[in-house]
């Protein structure tokens, strides 16, 4: 049997044209995986931490999957 997938897509808002990303993720990964998985798909995996912060704030996500509504901001 599949394991369970989460389709996942990441905005970073006030970016003209928009920055986004759409993932798909099996259910069971952790938080830490998925602000790993974050940092690399957005290309922050260097940056300070003080700019990963003021630009985190930004991000607006949407979860989808396993029968699951969006994720409200």
């Amino acid at each position: 049997m599949s394991e369970a997938v989460a389709r996942i897509r990441i905005e970073l808002e006030d970016t003209d044209p928009l920055v986004w990303r759409e993932l798909d993720l099996p259910m069971s990964t952790t938080l830490a995986a998925l602000h790993d998985i974050i940092q690399v798909v957005m290309d922050w995996w260097d940056s300070l931490r003080a700019k990963k912060r003021e630009t985190i704030d930004r991000l607006k996500f949407t979860l989808e999957g396993a029968g699951r509504k969006p994720v409200p901001r």
